[in-house]
This record gives C-alpha cells, structure tokens and sequence, in this order.
C-alpha cells in the first residue's frame, strides 16, 4: 500500500530481538529500511565488517554474524520481505540462496493471493450491506427506519464513528436534521435545521457537489468547521448531496474521531448509500402526495419497488432491463421502448432490450445507433447529461426513433458518475409524456443503475475468482515444473513438460518452447503442446536466426517481460519469420479486447547471467482475450 514501513507478521528462532526491535521497521531504519529503499535482495556475510548499512537494534546482545533480506514482490510490487540471521559467516552458499528466492517468489504470491481472498471478502460484506439497506429501501415506507438503517450501515461498512442525514425543506430552504448516529445530544440540538450557504456545514447541499474533509484543522477554508468539530469530537467528514435527478434533496454525512483519508472504495460506497437515502426520502414524498398525482405516485412507487425487488432478487440483467420497460409502458402511454448500454464512455451505444418495435423499426433504430451523424436527441443527452422529454414531435422538431412516434422521453443511466446507458421510451400520440413520468422513469434509471452496478460487481466477482484459481493453478504448475528441473531427465522431456504445464495452468491451447543455440545463434524448436505432432516435426527442421527473431521483440510491443503482436502489424513479421498457422481465412474482422488468430505473444526466456537462453510463445487462449498487465 502506500505505508512506508513493514510488520513483521512471522518468525521462527529467536524472538528476542524481534520484541526488542518492536517488529515495525521504517524506510530509513535498519536493514529492512534499506529493502524496502532499494527494492533488491541486501546479503552481508560479515555483519560487523558491514558499517554502511547497520541492523534496527544494533547491540552486543545480538551478535549476529551474516544476515540475507530478500524483497518479496509480484509484478513489480513490493508487498514484503523475507529475512535471516545467523550467528555464522557465510552462512548461506549461492545454492541456498537461490533456493531462498525461489521460496520469496512463491511467498510473494501466497501473500498476493491473501490479499485478494481478503479484498473478495469485504467486498462481498460491502454487498451484503448495500443489499439489506436496499432491501429496506424497497419493502418499507417507513421513513425514520429506513434512514436508521442507513447511518447504521454507514458506520458498519466505512467504519466511521458519527453519521447523519439532513433531508431538504424545500418551502424554507433549509436542511432539517432526520436521523444520527454515534452523535451527542448537544450536537443533535445544534444541528436540527442548517442554512444552505456555501462554506457553511451544508456546503455540499448549496453547491451540489460532495465535501470530502481529510483533517478539519488542517485546512485553513475550513476554520468554521473548527469549533463544531472541537465540541463533538471528529476530525475527518465526508458530505455527500442526495440527488434525485438534477434536484438536491438533502445530505449524507459520515464522520471520524481521527484525521482520515477516504478511500476510492469508501467513496463509492458512501455514494450508494446516499442515493439509497435519496430514493427513501422521495419514495417518502412520493407517497405524501394526494388525488390523482397520489394514485399515479403510488402506482410509480410500487413499480419502483417491485423492480427494486428483483434488483434484489437477480442478478439476470436482461431481465431486470425488460421490467424496467414493462413497468414503464404500464404506468403510461408507451407504445415502444428501449434501453441502450455501453461498458465505458468511449464506446457507442448498443440495444439491449427493446419492446413495440418490428423488425423494419428495430432496424431503423439500429441504423440511427450507429449512423453518422448521430441522431441530434442521443447527441443532445450526451452532451448534457440530462433527461429529453419531447411531447410533440412535430411542434418541437425534434424526431423520434420509430416510423410513427408522436412524443418520447430519453432518460440517461448514470454508473460511478459516468452516463452507461440511455432508457427510451415512445408513443405514438402526443403529449404522452409528462414531468411525473419523467421522474418515474428517473426513478427506473437509478433502479436500472443498481442492476447494472451488481451485474458489473458480479461479473468482477467471478474474475477474481477465476484469477484466484489460475494462480494457485499456476503455483502448482511451477512447484511440477520445478521438481522437474531437478531430475536428471533430457532436455527435450523437461520442456515438454514445462509446456504442458503452461498449457493447463497460463490457458493458451498452442505453446512452442525453443532454446538459442550455436554462434551465431539461431533458434531451434524442443517441445510443443496443442500442436499436431507431424507439424511439429517439420517445424523443428527450421532453423532461424536469433537476430532475425529477437528483431520482432519492439519496445512498442512490450508488456511487462512479454512481447505482444496485435494482428494489425502483423507486417512486422509475415515473410521473416516461421511461424505455425492453423487455417482461419483471411479478412476476419478483430472483435474489442478479443484475441486475433495472427496475434503473436512472445516470451524470451532470460538465463541467470541476464542472456537469452530460449523463447516461449503462446497462442489461443481460453478466455479469447488479449493479454493485459494481469
């Protein structure tokens, strides 16, 4: 992490000078410190000859003669580091030590390992939490209790020790305390209604926009903030606006006894909670209206609520989206509907569902999607971020997306403060749509959000997971691979071998293992797995310069201590090199992130002197992805 110290979290032998040291050792402390500072292995035979660098604890109580620290690191990050004594010179032969790094490469990725169970665990308590304050979001009215709800999670899940929601009057404009926890009565007192005025404690209401507060006294434009924050004993706060839409309707507030650093994480889970107060307080006003306005409220809570539930129920994304659309052509006069999604801001617009439309229609609309120039009320959206409420096509000019539409509603889906999709709703008879139906399907679309935030979680879930189990494949592979470079067998056999391994546990079905031989070198092709055998033996009757091959490998091309070739250049090296090709045609078309079958990864395998000993490559993975930094 961003710590600049490490703890020792185990020991074997003598405990003495781990209790004298206090088992913390900073950056510029002792030889721990210098690991950590360099980042590469510090071995002193001779400890008391050593004067440049000096232990933690340096006494005659400890008499230790040689010393090895060997950073522990995964990717080009250090996460620890393993360390030994010995009341002996020269304790460790070069054999040894490398035997110690081979162990402080598989501690490094247990530790990874650790650290990714860890991560999966909390986040699926952050889940658990979010769904039960959903949950009572969705199934009581109730207001007080579900507020309760809220600021009890938000002390449970952030860990903070004071939290408060203030709900907006909007007649006298004013914030009105509704529900603490962890604060005094005086404070309660104190805060039962706050003007909305910028600099004031209702500062993120009048401006909209969260406050995030690290240290109270450490920021000068923050002096007001001192003597309340003295009084009631926190340092650190974070105030969120709850939004509905583009209107502010009260604030979330977390607070720390100690100065605080909020987290990306903490942030985006105090914002899930803050639009779960949202959709309480205004679930709340929803249903204190009256007549008519209160009949059709009533009607577009309860859908609110039943696509709520399912939210809760499913993560079958498909299915919550066509609710979505069936819930909102019951509640009006929707003739056809749509909802468009995209993974990032970057990528255009695709149907998802849609519903009314006959294929002539579906197809326009796909047209229109994907059409240069884009249709001015997607571009109108997307640039304003903001909801389009067209009643009459033909009085207005603005056209619609189907054959015959009179009036439409284009409401954005917002994710993580990004626009990832677009609700469409179309009738074919003027004035179909009103202010009260836009805010239902307002409601919808941050409904549509939850779904496609769990969906998304999910499916990153599953990833980790997937992860989690290719590497402890993966260290299994190595320890096979190991023992097999410690047998006596031929060449050939033990990298046949290590390609087999890689074959199961990295998830490419073609791996070539080949070793740089003879001067001038060239290369010559041992082992295989995925490739048919006959193949093979013609293949290992070529043999090519070295000079030619590791010509291929562009700093352009380089990921990490591969070499990544897209399709695109594959000019780089068609007509130099050998290479095996399955027959796939020519002209196919690349799919995004997907593996191309002329895509080439390469791996030049490094000797311990830092010199090319051979070359690895890979071809059609598993997953069907390209390579990334993971």
């Amino acid at each position: 992490g961003d710590r600049q110290y490490c703890e020792t979290q185990g020991w074997a032998g003598d405990r003495s000078y781990v209790r004298e040291g206090g088992g913390i050792y900073h950056i510029d402390e002792g030889y721990t410190g210098w690991i950590i500072r360099h980042r590469r292995m510090l071995h002193i035979p001779d400890v008391p000859a050593r004067r440049d660098v000096r232990p933690l604890v340096d006494s005659p109580d400890f008499p230790f003669q040689s010393y090895i620290g060997i950073p522990l690191q995964i990717r080009g990050r250090f996460v620890g580091t393993l360390e030994l004594v010995s009341y002996r010179r020269d304790a460790w032969t070069d054999q040894e030590i490398e035997i110690l790094q081979a162990i402080s490469n598989q501690a490094a990725v247990a530790i990874e390992n650790a650290h990714l169970y860890a991560e999966t665990r909390r986040r699926a308590s952050e889940l658990a939490s979010l769904a039960a304050v959903s949950a009572a979001v969705s199934e009581s009215l109730d207001l007080e209790h579900v507020l309760q709800a809220i600021v009890s999670a938000v002390l449970d899940v952030v860990h903070c020790e004071r939290s408060a929601i203030f709900v907006l009057d909007e007649s006298q404009q004013v914030l009105r305390l509704a529900m603490t926890k962890g604060l005094s009565a005086e404070y309660t007192a104190r805060s039962q209604v706050l003007t909305l005025e910028v600099g004031g404690r209702a500062h993120a209401v009048a401006t909209g926009k969260p406050l995030i507060v690290s240290d109270v006294g450490e920021d000068e434009n923050l002096l007001a903030y001192a003597p309340m924050s003295r009084r009631e004993g926190f340092r650190a706060f974070a105030d969120l606006p709850l939004k509905r839409a583009d209107r502010v309707i009260g604030m979330l507030s977390a607070m720390f006894v100690e100065p605080h650093r909020f987290s990306a994480t903490e942030l985006e889970l105090l914002t899930a909670f803050a639009d779960q107060a949202a959709i309480a307080i205004e679930n709340a006003r929803l249903y204190s209206q009256t007549d008519e306005q209160l009949r059709r409220q009533v009607e577009a809570l309860s859908a609110l609520q039943r696509v709520s539930r399912e939210v809760n129920a499913t993560l079958d994304l498909d299915h919550i989206l066509n609710l979505v659309l069936e819930e909102a052509a019951q509640l009006g006069q929707v003739t056809h509907g749509a909802v468009l999604l995209r993974d990032s801001p970057e990528e255009a617009l695709r149907l998802e569902v849609c519903t009314g439309y006959d294929d002539e229609e579906k197809a326009g609309l796909l047209e229109m999607l994907n059409g240069s120039p884009p249709h001015p009320a997607l571009t109108r959206v997307l640039n304003s971020q903001e909801s389009l409420l067209v009643r009459d096509t033909l009085t207005e000019g603005i056209p619609g997306f189907g054959l015959r539409p009179r009036s439409f509603l284009l409401v954005p889906i917002f994710y993580r403060e990004g626009l990832v999709g677009l609700i469409l709703l179309e009738s074919t008879t003027p004035n179909a749509f009103d202010r009260g139906m836009q805010e239902f399907v307002e409601g919808l679309s941050a409904q549509t959000a939850t779904a496609i935030g769990n969906a998304w979680q999910y499916r990153e879930q599953l990833e980790r997971g997937e992860l989690l189990r290719r590497r402890a494949d993966q260290l299994a592979a190595v320890l096979e691979v190991s023992r097999a470079l410690h047998s006596d067998r031929p060449l050939e056999e033990i990298l046949e071998e290590v390609a087999y391994a890689i074959q199961e546990s990295v998830g490419f079905d073609l791996v070539l293992v080949s070793v740089v031989e003879g001067d001038p070198p060239y290369r010559r092709r041992v082992a295989a797995a995925g490739i048919p055998v006959a193949a093979f033996e013609e293949m290992k009757k070529v043999r090519q310069p070295w000079s030619v091959i590791a010509d291929l490998m562009a700093p352009e091309f380089r990921i990490s201590q591969s070499y990544y070739i897209p399709a695109e250049h594959q000019a780089h090296w068609r007509g130099r090199v050998d290479v095996y090709e399955e027959e796939t045609g020519t002209g196919i078309a690349r799919e995004p992130g997907k593996w191309h079958p002329h895509d080439l990864l390469l791996v030049p395998l490094i000797g311990s002197e830092g010199d090319v000993q051979g070359l690895l490559s890979v071809d059609q993975p598993r997953d069907g992805k390209i390579p990334d930094w993971a």
